[in-house]
């Protein structure tokens, strides 16, 4: 990071909202629907304000904000009270470019999956590269590469 005087903070808090933000919040609706949605994006931002400071460039800055952003929204679901993911804002968001036909069949799909897969998978179709997702989420290429295969073949099996 720039520094670590608060305003060194803060332009860089500025800055990671605006090049990451829509991602972040295609994470908050994979995982929630709704008033939830912006509870979750909340404690997103939240982590990453109090997290910045720790910040040791070590990984790239993108790679250390997606594992907070799917850390935090892995952890939300688990909290006391909150019904299964509902994925429609995230579903219409991933397919704005596909026919309106596919929309449903996208819901489905990422619905299906569990919340690990679906991270790894919402990550795929931001066009992370297979090493770049190991990374985010802390795990090797390996496991990354065979979850990938293993969404595929459970897609193929399910809707071919």
């Amino acid at each position: 990071m720039k520094g670590n005087t608060n305003s060194d903070r803060e332009a860089d808090f500025i800055a990671m909202a605006e090049t990451y933000g829509q991602r972040f919040r295609r994470i908050a609706a994979s995982c929630a629907k709704g008033q939830e949605a912006e509870d979750l994006m909340q404690d997103i931002w939240l982590q990453i304000w109090r997290s910045l400071s720790s910040f040791d460039n070590e990984s790239k800055l993108e790679t250390w904000a997606y594992r907070i952003a799917l850390n935090t929204a892995i952890g939300f679901r688990r909290k006391p009270n909150r019904e299964h993911f509902e994925l429609d804002e995230t579903a219409h968001a991933i397919s704005a470019s596909t026919p309106d036909d596919t929309s449903g069949l996208l819901e489905d799909f990422l619905n299906a999956l569990q919340p690990i897969d679906r991270a790894v998978l919402l990550l795929h179709l931001e066009d992370k590269h297979t090493d770049e997702i190991a990374e985010v989420l802390g795990a090797s290429y390996a496991a990354v590469a065979t979850r990938l295969t293993r969404i595929r073949r459970f897609y193929e099996s399910r809707y071919l």
